[in-house]
């Protein structure tokens, strides 16, 4: 779940006066801001640069930190599946995707299983 974009839209909606005044400002659907706000869709980089300029906040610093929640996120859920791999075929795969999201995957040591 995104802290940023929790924390980016509760700050805008005190600004506005409400989530639903920030979903119109940023031309979007309440829904559509609900779905980005509980991490159900990723928010799209422009949106999130708008929704920060909303809220008064700095838009490339949160850009950067819902980028990096976003790639936390999905190691997250890759170390997991690797985890309840059951053959070695399931974990090499999983390993291989964890290292294509960049070198600092295999600092949890999941790197000596991949031998």
């Amino acid at each position: 779940m995104s802290t940023t974009i929790r924390r980016l839209v509760a700050n805008a909606a005190q600004i506005t006066g409400s989530e639903g005044a920030v979903a119109e400002r940023l031309s979007v659907t309440p829904q559509r801001l609900s779905e980005w706000k509980h991490s159900h869709r990723p928010m799209p980089d422009q949106q999130v640069i708008a929704l920060a300029e909303l809220a008064g906040s700095n838009p490339q610093l949160e850009l950067g930190r819902y980028r990096m929640e976003r790639h936390q996120t999905g190691q997250q859920r890759l170390i997991a599946s690797a985890q309840g791999a059951r053959t070695p075929s399931a974990l090499r795969a999983t390993l291989h995707a964890l290292r294509r999201l960049g070198p600092e995957a295999d600092d949890d040591g999941l790197h000596e299983w991949s031998s």
